[in-house]
């Protein structure tokens, strides 16, 4: 599609995006941020032709103009045919290494004097836990399941992997990944939702945070969630970490003071810290 200025029109942008993952096209480059770069040069072909560009973060756009180790167009034409849509997008959630380190979940902090904790693990799967490699770097898990049991997102080791779904919404940026879904009862148990309100009114109005990552300052990371299960269920938000079971009114809610609360555990931890069985 040839073009008179160097305005992009919106709909290649969004091709180039979607052929390139969501992110940078670079198989070796998890920047979500990108620029469109036009293989054959604009300034000798005045065109914004899609087959001959590509959608890469700035750090690989300056490297395929001036870099050192310059990207030839040989590979940026490779990277174009690297991402066929799959079932999943994913992304990696870099932590900063600490010598104390933990899950800020509402407004207590989850640690361990252990190598690894997990913080709950509930009947169908659904699991929230961490583990320390070289006794400072914190790699989160978590997995998360509709109520029919079909996969919605998988963290392993602080890679991040989203089931494709019209319903389900992926957001991200450095040191942070957030994926909502509808408050329906695909995801949730309506019984946890009317539990959750007793405490929070304005809780799942419409859409429902199904896993929120932020990295809060090195060797923390903050964390908002649920975890469904027919025995029981798990809902951590800003202002706590509730924990629910048929026939309660209100979940059981564990509230403290912010990072200045900590739930450590010591001795090894061999089974859920929270189990519903």
């Amino acid at each position: 599609m040839a073009g008179e200025t160097r305005h992009i029109p919106r709909p290649i942008k969004r091709r180039l995006i979607d052929e390139a993952g969501g992110k940078c096209a670079n198989p070796g480059c998890p920047n979500t941020k990108v620029q469109f770069h036009h293989i054959k040069h604009w300034a000798v072909y005045k065109a914004h032709n899609s087959e001959d560009m590509i959608a890469i973060c700035p750090s690989c756009h300056d490297a395929a103009h001036h870099g050192k180790l310059k990207i030839p167009d040989e590979t940026l034409f490779r990277w174009k045919g690297a991402f066929p849509l799959t079932g999943v997008v994913s992304d990696v959630l870099f932590v900063e290494p600490a010598t104390e380190v933990g899950l800020l979940a509402g407004t207590i902090v989850l640690s361990t004097t252990n190598q690894s904790l997990i913080a709950f693990e509930l009947s169908n799967l659904n699991t929230l836990a961490f583990r320390l490699e070289d006794s400072d770097i914190m790699l989160v898990r978590a997995r998360l399941r509709d109520l029919t049991g079909q996969e919605v997102l998988r963290v392993s080791d602080n890679r991040v992997r989203v089931c494709r779904d019209k319903d389900v919404s992926f957001e991200r940026r450095p040191g942070r990944v957030r994926i909502e879904m509808p408050s329906t009862d695909r995801y949730v148990y309506p019984l946890m939702i009317k539990q959750m309100r007793v405490v929070e009114p304005n809780y799942a109005t419409d859409r429902i945070t199904a896993l929120d990552l932020e990295v809060w300052k090195p060797g923390l990371v903050k964390v908002r969630g649920v975890w469904a299960a027919a025995e029981g269920g798990v809902v951590i938000t800003d202002q706590r970490f509730a924990l629910m079971r048929p026939g309660f009114r209100e979940p059981i809610s564990l509230v403290g003071h912010g990072e200045g609360t900590i739930l450590k555990f010591a001795g090894p931890v061999t089974m859920a810290m929270f189990k519903f069985a």
